[in-house]
């Protein structure tokens, strides 16, 4: 589910840090791209990660850095409950803002799958609540596995499409206004 997105990006961006600042310092001196590495998911598969360190400053994701991964049949609790596959680029735009392109982005488990293409701006507003924000369409091709029969469909968030997520007290509180068309239904609704 949606709960704790921002934990989980924050989780995922922290672990991926850690890697590619270790794989940094094993170098006699740092370069400004620092991979592909291939490193393993927790469980199964694997992700290859690219660090171009837009400003040679050795510190992940600090503003115009680019951080490229590639996941390959990716089984990680702490990135998503699923199977992963697909590309996913962040690239740093400022200490609270990211943005992230993903191009056949997929999230596989027994009960759903989905797939994403396009970009979102990521901005934590605070510690406890994060915005997302389509930057042009967004689409997701969504199969839900354990309906019978299966249910279907390609969904596009227009532009400007905005989800807010807060989580306080051990719950989380998810917001979205924007225009969300289903291939499917052949129509555009306006959720808010």
């Amino acid at each position: 589910g949606s709960s704790g997105s921002a934990r989980s990006v924050s989780a995922w961006l922290q672990t991926q840090g850690a890697r590619l600042a270790s794989a940094a310092t094993q170098r006699e001196r740092p370069m400004a791209v620092i991979g592909p590495t291939e490193v393993p998911c927790a469980i199964s598969g694997s992700m290859t990660v690219t660090w171009n360190d837009a400003d040679n400053d050795g510190i992940p994701l600090s503003v115009g850095d680019v951080m490229t991964s590639v996941f390959a049949n990716c089984v990680d609790p702490q990135i998503a409950d699923a199977t992963m596959n697909g590309t996913m680029v962040v690239t740093a735009l400022s200490v609270s803002d990211l943005r992230v392109e993903m191009s056949q982005l997929s999230f596989d488990t027994a009960r759903h799958a989905m797939t994403v293409n396009g970009a979102v701006r990521l901005s934590m507003l605070s510690a406890d609540t994060l915005q997302t924000t389509t930057e042009g369409a967004v689409t997701v091709g969504v199969a839900l596995n354990h309906l019978a029969p299966p249910f279907t469909d390609t969904v596009t968030l227009q532009s400007g499409f905005v989800a807010t997520e807060t989580s306080a007290n051990g719950e989380t509180i998810s917001r979205v206004d924007g225009l969300l068309e289903s291939a499917r239904d052949g129509g555009m609704v306006r959720l808010t």
